[in-house]
């Protein structure tokens, strides 16, 4: 009976690296595939007894043995090992917890042996008769590790790959969700070496290293690069630990589940050299034994694949599950609940290419997430592939493949006092190798929040096919499929519901018609998800008009619209508020006592709580106007032959519009009305108390009332006062009467005529005084003065107003003198003998005269005889 089946033709060699796009040469690159490890891996199938045994095999039949003592004999074998070093009872207890977890069959690791040859020449043509035998299953060559890929320099960017969807994977919202810092999970990282004493590291430094009993790290070396190589194996495993778990504090970086627990598995120890595939199995184990299921493996590793020569980019680097024992370890690692995170190679493969057969097939999946190079935001074509970063159906999803700021090597940043000191080492880092920690991150918060939330895990499948349905999808040739970029909140919105609500507060209350007032409006997410797509709605309220809207506080809101707002953000974390104000003028024809209420609402498509998106404010609108009056006036004529015309201005200076306005004034008596009009369809009545009235009057108008008068001959100064009022509140009664004062101006045309009579014996004169005011004033301070001669002397004087005084120098003051005739009667007796008596009267006034030449009067009386 033959015991060894042909299982794998075509085979795929190449060398097992861990590297990123340009690390080697091309000649160094060269050289390193045209080495041989001399070290041959072989998987017997599934049931078969076979184990190791003091540096043999046991559990053969007799045939079996004879016919593989024979191949030994024709190529001498160094050592025979089992590939994965655990013990049998713990390697089939994965297999059987895998298996009842998955549901499907897994390979049995315990059949997996190394034969290292004495002469490494001889390795196809040993691997060519293994593949002739029914029971092998599997036989392959195990390639040489090669050196972790140098990084180019990229500072575009700090870490906007932890920024909100869709530049970042949003890791930063994720953080405010219960769970969402990775504190549940363990990311192992299966790597050379890393810098665990890094300032930025505290999480690793002190971690035990997963080793077998009294084996070591061994990390390797490289051409130009002797090992352990500090430069590529040490540098590169501190910058994917930046990325994962680096501290949040002041300093530095902050690692995207910066509180996971860091799991160190070596890939090269050196006890057993170069084994990949162990290195997952202990870090399996190591899950298992602390019952967590759910944690993260991330390998950074890659391999030529699919036997291609080197293209554009060097070697053909795919994803490391192309080597058979380690697809086992990582379907082994899937089963038992362990995420498993790929790189997807820096080689620009085609894994759906023919060459690759069924390697890469959606059938044959491993379980892993896979992860491509996407480009960042920055480059200006973002979430497009790099062109080195391979690709097919199989990758799952992507993470930035440059701009990447994290921990290590130092090309962007090292301590300017001892630039030699590594622990302050800070890199931009790019390839697949900074793409995956992204990609590895995410998942390890997912799975953290997952089971913050629900006290269980999601299987490794679940989060993997959760990433994808809500990343942010792939641009550019989508045919070159590398698969979406994480969405944290768009996928913590699927199992985890957010309680979004909206609060408003009004001032001020109760507010003036006519004035401002703000709304203070607060959006909060109260968790305990991540709130998707929260748009936050507020109309303005009757009465009132939009001035302005602004935000505080909080992420930034994008947002449109006057008489209605809205405001929208694709994520709003658990926890985080956001402020906004709305400014509105209240409208100033308000009337008092009106209510105005405003309703502010907030949605988010996960929100679990209808019961407080929205709130209402209600305000209550108070009037006030402050009215003010003045008066001013023109004047045409004199007094009894002009009119006044006066301008009374009501000026409504607010804030709110005055209502039912009148304005009151009462004309003096040496006016007469002649009209009184008012603007804006006042209607005025009344006389002597002329009253204006309006319906309203706006803020900010006025309006004015014209009366015109005819001016009474006695008119001279006339003050007198207009005087407004309004139902609406007047907070300044002081400034609501105009005053105004007008000096008339008068002209009175006097003239006196003087006559005599001789009465009595003859010796008695009788003078008669006529002073006439010819107007059109009233003549005020009327004086007439008229001297005596010598030769008379006075009897008596009469006058109808006003007094006389005086014997020989009369004085008569007069007071005013209407549009009228005052007669003044004087009798004199002459005294002396004289024949004539000449006699002269004068009148003055203090109001303007315009004809001065009639204001003198003299009369000559002839006598008859002497006394």
């Amino acid at each position: 009976m033959h015991w060894f089946k042909h299982i794998a033709r075509g085979l795929l060699i190449g060398s097992l690296v861990l590297i990123m796009l340009g690390v080697l040469g091309h000649d160094a690159v060269f050289a390193q595939a045209a080495r041989r490890t001399g070290i041959v891996e072989v998987k017997f199938k599934n049931g078969l007894g076979v184990r190791a045994r003091a540096g043999s095999l046991t559990g053969l039949s007799t045939s079996g043995a004879s016919q593989f003592a024979q191949l030994l004999r024709t190529f001498p074998i160094e050592s025979i090992t089992p590939v994965f070093t655990l013990s049998n009872a713990q390697l089939n207890q994965l297999r059987l917890n895998g298996e009842q977890s998955s549901g499907k069959s897994l390979p049995d690791l315990r059949l997996w042996f190394r034969f290292k040859l004495k002469r490494a020449g001889d390795t196809n043509a040993f691997i060519a008769e293994l593949e002739k035998m029914d029971g092998v299953e599997i036989a392959q060559e195990l390639p040489l590790p090669a050196p972790p890929a140098a990084t180019t320099p990229d500072f575009t960017a700090d870490q906007g790959y932890e920024d909100a969807a869709t530049d970042g994977i949003g890791a930063r919202l994720a953080w405010t969700v219960a769970g969402g810092t990775g504190a549940n999970v363990t990311i192992y990282d299966v790597e050379y070496n890393w810098l665990q004493t890094h300032e930025d590291l505290d999480s690793a430094n002190g971690v035990t290293l997963l080793l077998n009993s009294g084996d070591s790290n061994s990390p390797p070396g490289f051409s130009g690069c002797p090992a352990p190589c500090d430069s590529k194996n040490r540098e590169h495993g501190t910058a994917v630990l930046g990325e994962l778990i680096s501290t949040r504090d002041s300093i530095g970086v902050t690692g995207i589940a910066y509180d996971a627990r860091i799991g160190l598995a070596p890939a090269n120890t050196t006890n057993l050299g170069y084994n990949l595939g162990n290195a997952i199995a202990l870090a399996t184990v190591d899950a298992g034994a602390n019952s967590t299921q759910g944690d993260l493996i991330l390998l950074e590793q890659q391999t030529v694949v699919c036997g291609l020569a080197d293209g554009a980019f060097g070697p053909s680097y795919g994803p490391v599950e192309a080597i058979a024992s380690v697809k086992s370890a990582i379907q082994t690692a899937v089963a038992n609940g362990i995420i498993v995170v790929e790189a997807a190679g820096n080689g620009g493969v085609d894994l759906d290419q023919s060459a690759c057969g069924s390697t890469f097939s959606t059938a044959n999946d491993s379980g892993a997430i896979i992860v491509g190079a996407g480009q960042a935001p920055a480059t200006g074509n973002d979430r497009e592939r790099h062109d080195y970063s391979s690709y097919g159906a199989t990758v799952d999803l992507q993470g930035w493949g440059g701009s990447v700021r994290s921990t290590g090597y130092g090309n962007f940043y090292s301590d300017p006092d001892n630039s030699g000191d590594a622990t302050k080492w800070y890199t931009s880092f790019s390839g697949t190798s900074s793409a995956s920690p992204i990609v590895t991150g995410a998942a390890a918060l997912m799975q953290s929040i997952a089971i913050q939330q629900n006290g269980a895990p999601m299987t490794p499948a679940q989060i993997r096919q959760l990433l994808i349905n809500t990343g942010s999808a792939q641009q550019g040739t989508t045919s070159e499929h590398i698969g979406p970029r994480p969405n944290l909140a768009a996928a913590i919105a699927t199992v985890q519901n957010a309680d979004v609500s909206v609060s408003l507060n009004d001032g001020p209350d109760p507010v003036i018609a006519g004035n401002s007032m703000t709304y203070s409006i607060t959006v909060t997410n109260q968790g305990p998800g991540i709130a998707q797509n929260v748009v936050l709605t507020d109309s303005v309220p009757a009465n009132t008009t939009y001035v302005s809207f602004n935000q505080n506080t909080g992420p930034s809101f994008t947002c449109s619209g006057t008489s209605t707002v809205t405001c929208n953000i694709a994520s709003l974390g658990n926890g985080v508020s956001a402020t906004f104000t709305l400014a509105v003028d209240v409208s100033s024809s308000t009337p008092d006592g009106t209510i105005l209420s405003n309703t502010p609402t907030v949605s988010a498509d996960n929100d679990s709580n209808a019961g407080n998106n929205s709130d209402t404010e209600t305000t209550t609108v108070e009037t006030s106007a402050d009215l003010f009056v003045s008066k001013t006036h023109s004047v045409t004529g004199v007094a009894g032959a002009g009119q006044v015309e006066w301008t009374i201005t009501v000026i409504n200076n607010g804030p709110s519009d005055a209502a039912s306005v009148s304005l009151a004034d009462t004309l003096d008596a040496t006016t007469s009305e002649v009209s009184a009009s008012a603007s804006a369809g006042g209607i005025c009545s009344g006389d002597p108390t002329v009253t204006c009235t309006w319906t309203t009057i706006p803020t900010g108008q006025s309006r004015t009332v014209t009366i015109v008068a005819d001016l009474h001959p006695d008119a001279l100064n006339l003050c007198n006062d207009a005087t407004g009022a309004t139902a609406t509140n007047d907070p300044i009664l002081a400034n609501n009467t105009g005053h105004d004062c007008v000096t008339v101006p008068t002209k009175s045309d006097l003239s006196i005529v003087k006559t005599s009579q001789i009465v009595g014996s003859g010796r008695s004169i009788l003078y008669t005084i006529r002073i006439q005011n010819n107007g059109p004033s009233v003549a005020r301070n009327v004086r007439m003065i008229d001297k005596l001669v010598q030769a008379t002397n006075l009897k008596w004087i009469k006058t109808p107003q006003g007094t006389c005084k005086g014997d020989k120098n009369i004085k008569c003051k007069l007071g005013n003198v209407a549009f009228d005739t005052v007669i003044i009667q004087i009798q004199v007796e002459v005294v002396h003998s004289v024949a004539n008596v000449k006699n002269t009267a004068n009148v003055k006034t203090k109001t303007n005269d315009p004809a001065k030449s009639n204001n003198t009067s003299t009369v000559n009386t002839a006598l008859g005889g002497t006394p």
